[in-house]
C-alpha cells in the first residue's frame, strides 16, 4: 500500500525547516518526533522551535467541549511522546486560531496514516477543504468516517447526538462526501 507514495528522503531536518521558511513545499517527507498531543488534529513537534502540526484534511471537536476532550484522550492513546513520524504532502498555513503559523500534512506513523486512522476511530471527520489532499488519501479518509459513522466508534458512539456531527450525519445516507468526490 504505501510502496507507491515514493516518497524521497530529506537530507536533513533542518533544510526541512529552512525549506518551510521559503514556503515551499518540500518534496518527500520528512521525519519528526512528537512533543505532545494538543488536540484531536494537532500535535507538536520540538525542533528548535516548537512547531504544531496539523492533521491534513481531517477536524476534530474543539478540546474546550467535551467531544474534544475525548478525541484529545484517544489521540494521545495513538500518539504518545517520543513516537518518530513521517510528514508529507506539507504545507504552512497562517494560523487563524492561536498559533501564528503551524504546518498541515499527511502524518504516517509507523505504516499507517494518521489522518485516516483517527477518522477510522471515529474521533474526527473529514474536512471540506480537502482540495490540497491526494485523492487517493482524501478517499481512504471518506471511507473511514463512513466506516467509524456505520459501526458506531468514538464520537459517533459517545456523542451521536453532538452538534459537531450533524452536518456529517446525512452522508451516511447519501453514501458520498462531493468534496472528495469531485477532486480530480
Amino acid at each position: 500500500m504505501w510502496e507507491d507514495l515514493q516518497l524521497a528522503d530529506r537530507a536533513t531536518d533542518s533544510e526541512f525547516l529552512r525549506s518551510l521558511d521559503q514556503k515551499k513545499r518540500p518534496a518527500g517527507y520528512a521525519s519528526a518526533v512528537v512533543d505532545r498531543v494538543i488536540d484531536g488534529d494537532t500535535f507538536v513537534i520540538t525542533h528548535g522551535d516548537i512547531t504544531h502540526i496539523r492533521l491534513q484534511g481531517v477536524d476534530s471537536p474543539e478540546v474546550r467541549t467535551r467531544e474534544g476532550r475525548a478525541a484529545r484522550e484517544a489521540v494521545k492513546g495513538l500518539l504518545k511522546q517520543g513516537d518518530s513520524v513521517r510528514l508529507y504532502n506539507i504545507e504552512t498555513q497562517a494560523g487563524s486560531d492561536m498559533f501564528n503559523e503551524r504546518i498541515v500534512a499527511l502524518v504516517l506513523l509507523g505504516n499507517k496514516l494518521l489522518n485516516e486512522e483517527i477518522v477510522r476511530l471515529g474521533w474526527a471527520v473529514p474536512t471540506a477543504h480537502l482540495f490540497n489532499v491526494p485523492k487517493a488519501e482524501a478517499t481512504r479518509i471518506r471511507d473511514a468516517m463512513f466506516e467509524a459513522q456505520s459501526k458506531k466508534l468514538g464520537l459517533w458512539k459517545l456523542f451521536p447526538g453532538s452538534e459537531f456531527l450533524k452536518p456529517y450525519n446525512a452522508l451516511g445516507d447519501i453514501g458520498s462526501f462531493p468534496e472528495i468526490d469531485n477532486l480530480e
